[in-house]
């Protein structure tokens, strides 16, 4: 348990107690550096426009290089859940 709030935070905490490697935080906090910065563009993108922000961005709009990076953070994100989900279902059985 933590009271930590903030997301990097509360990573930063499963590393400490041996609950995620160091490579495994590293990984999982790029991932979610990346997909943050690529929702606070799209927003900002949206304000500039006069429009509402909101969190839908739409897949055409990504080029390879990003395209690339967003299926690897995902799949680190995926990785991270099954992970989670052998961890915490061994604990109730």
């Amino acid at each position: 348990n933590s009271d930590d709030t903030g997301t990097e935070q509360r990573f930063t905490q499963a590393a400490k107690q041996s609950i995620l490697s160091e490579d495994a935080l590293k990984d999982v906090l790029g991932a979610y550096r990346f997909i943050t910065q690529l929702r606070f563009s799209h927003q900002l993108k949206a304000l500039k426009e006069g429009q509402q922000p909101d969190n839908y961005i739409a897949p055409k709009s990504f080029g390879n290089f990003e395209r690339e990076h967003l299926k690897e953070a995902f799949r680190i994100i995926g990785n991270l859940q099954d992970a989670a989900k052998l961890r915490f279902s061994e604990k109730w059985l």
